[in-house]
């Protein structure tokens, strides 16, 4: 049952990020062709401002996720409901004061920007933005985390790619009929409300969660320490924009954006597809699994080459797309090849360190790294801090690859010592292999041509980097990681067979 719901997962993983990555690469380019540079920064800007409003979630979603993994695989539903009535109390406690917060952004916000938009203009935008971003991180979200810490983290996927193609749809509908971005927002806000509506129906129907819980102890005694990482993780996400948008212009943070949505939708494909086996790996350590360390051995390797050859062959296509995709558009400058190249490496980072990171989420050491996650927090702002001012995007870019390799190391040496003893020179060994793999794909797709026009251009030349770096990458791994990958075709084989005679 569970490598099924793994299977599942990440299918569904990796078809709702096909549907987001396909969803938000068209509606900026609508907004920017019908609306302007400027505009698209604007909206850019409130959206990362309002990502405040992750701290609904604030960091107790990860705790709530790691103390859901026991009783879910003993069945016990007094516990789960322990732990839900905690973590919506703390939820409930936050929503006044989150409120303010887009009292305040509505007052002040209007005052930080350097534009010739009207302070009713921009009110009128932050409020459907609002409703967004409360859409996404508050209603329901107890029930969402059950489902997810219960490996069945496709039937949140499948309700998200279905409220993402509506909206998707809608606005561009109310933006071809030359609608205002202010009305735009408010029908794309109000159709996102699919999603949770659909889980609280979901988890009410399947699952005998008691409703009359009375706590005597606090089931979450970690909800303060996961607070305390999710600060620093807001603060690492967040400070890029709101720099940009204090020392530079809209038409920068419009820049950003536009490489940021691939980035973003390159980690985001690797993140949520890697959904399921964040509770799977959950449950392997709730249930003592002795076959946890061997798994992770495995989870590591896959993920290093991945990251490594997907944001290899990104490197080599970002640029001649984002031209491709902003072409017609003139107010602005998009042509930013060592900007894009920093960033890239700054969310390859991100995305090598998730075996990592699931070990610790799935263990809970939550207070015993969360030094580690201000102190990456620290250097991104330091760094962003002065390298905005004197390069700019750049600037802010090199800020955030800085602080996100420290953390790689740091939690692999804690990973070491704390919870799998799994040996940090093999880390390293990964990380030697993995700039080897990228120096040999960057040579060996040298010969080819960068130059296109066209998206069906794009799409050619990107077919023949891919397939070659493919080719290459097999080679280098059946050279220095041989026995891993006949395990994985080894593995994918049996699973296939299983799934298709329905025993898996």
């Amino acid at each position: 049952m569970r490598h099924k719901r793994l299977f599942l997962n990440t299918i569904s993983g990796f078809t709702d990020q096909f549907v987001v990555l396909i969803c938000t690469f068209i509606l900026p380019r609508q907004i920017l062709l019908y609306y302007g540079s400027e505009v698209n920064g604007l909206v850019s800007s409130i959206t990362q401002f309002l990502g405040f409003f992750a701290f609904m979630e604030i960091g107790v979603g990860a705790v709530v996720k790691s103390a859901l993994y026991k009783p879910l695989v003993y069945n016990d539903m007094e516990q789960v409901g322990k732990i839900i009535k905690s973590a919506q109390s703390f939820f409930n406690k936050l929503a006044f004061g989150l409120s303010l917060y887009v009292l305040l952004l509505i007052i002040f916000y209007p005052l930080l920007t350097h534009n010739s938009f009207s302070y009713l203009y921009i009110i009128f935008l932050i409020i459907p933005l609002s409703i967004n971003a409360f859409a996404q991180y508050y209603f329901a979200l107890t029930k969402q985390l059950v489902l997810i810490a219960d490996q069945r983290a496709y039937c949140d996927l499948f309700l998200h790619s279905v409220a993402m193609i509506l909206n998707t749809v809608v606005g561009v509908i109310l933006i071809r009929f030359h609608a205002s971005i202010q009305v735009v927002q408010f029908a794309m806000a109000l159709i996102l409300l699919i999603k949770p509506l659909g889980i609280y129906l979901l988890v009410k129907k399947y699952y005998a969660i008691p409703s009359n819980i009375v706590l005597t102890e606090e089931p979450l005694k970690q909800k303060w320490n996961g607070l305390a990482q999710h600060i620093s993780s807001f603060v690492l996400g967040h400070t890029d924009v709101v720099l940009l948008t204090l020392f530079a212009t809209l038409s920068e943070v419009s820049i950003y954006s536009v490489y940021y949505m691939v980035v973003a939708g390159i980690r985001k494909i690797i993140s949520t597809a890697m959904t399921g086996v964040y509770s799977w790996f959950g449950h392997l350590y709730a249930s003592d699994d002795p076959s946890l360390h061997k798994n992770f051995i495995y989870y590591e390797w896959l993920m290093h080459t991945v990251v490594t050859s997907i944001f290899t062959i990104a490197g080599l296509l970002i640029v001649p797309f984002v031209l491709i995709y902003t072409s017609g558009i003139h107010d602005a400058n998009y042509q930013q090849p060592l900007f894009a190249i920093l960033l890239l490496l700054a969310y390859a980072m991100y995305s090598i360190r998730l075996p990592y990171q699931t070990m610790i989420l799935a263990a809970g050491h939550y207070k015993q790294t969360q030094n580690i996650s201000f102190t990456e927090a620290g250097l991104n702002v330091f760094i962003s801090l002065i390298g905005v001012q004197v390069w700019g995007l750049c600037g802010v870019a090199l800020g955030t690859l800085v602080a996100m390799t420290y953390c790689n190391f740091a939690i692999g040496r804690y990973l070491e010592k704390d919870i799998l003893h799994h040996p940090f020179k093999h880390m390293l060994k990964h990380y030697i292999i993995d700039i080897l793999s990228s120096i040999c794909i960057i040579v060996g797709t040298s010969w080819l041509k960068y130059s296109v026009s066209s998206y069906m251009e794009w799409v050619c030349m990107a077919t023949k980097i891919t397939l070659l770096a493919i080719l290459i990458v097999i080679v280098i791994n059946s050279i220095f990681y041989r026995k891993e990958l006949q395990s994985v075709f080894i593995k994918l084989y049996g699973m296939g067979k299983k799934l298709v005679k329905g025993k898996c």
